[in-house]
């Protein structure tokens, strides 16, 4: 799993799949430098497949969304664990834990199907500063 340095074009790649999601898509029809502002503060990770993404008992630090890929959630960490869930593109993880501040509950893993999964991360930090400025 890495973090992709941003470049002209990770940031069109990112831009037509942000604007598949309707959250994102608001901040793109209604104010094209915010969503600008949010492609660059925003970590864009990369991972490979059967990666782990998050751990069951860490502190959440952001919310994620899906850009590609397919993701799995289960209890226990091992391929022997069953999967509890999938996440597909397009929709977002970690929020639960941000918003109680308790730690993770499950652990969420890239799956095999795919060959490379891509991840838009934004911080706590930056989630909790947008929410002061726009009150």
């Amino acid at each position: 799993m890495q973090s992709l340095a941003i470049t002209k074009d990770l940031v069109e790649e990112i831009e037509v799949l942000l604007k598949r999601i309707p959250f994102f898509k608001q901040f793109h029809d209604q104010s094209q430098p915010l969503f600008q502002r949010i492609i660059h503060l925003a970590d864009i990770i990369e991972a490979d497949p059967n990666e782990y993404i998050l751990e069951k008992g860490q502190k959440n630090n952001g919310v994620y969304f899906l850009l590609k890929g397919q993701l799995n959630v289960s209890l226990e960490k091992g391929d022997k664990s069953p999967v509890l869930n999938q996440i597909l593109p397009g929709e977002m993880f970690g929020i639960i834990s941000m918003m109680t501040e308790e730690t993770r509950s499950a652990w969420i893993q890239t799956s095999t199907s795919h060959n490379k999964h891509l991840i838009f991360k934004l911080s706590s930090e930056f989630i909790s500063d947008t929410s002061r400025h726009s009150q």
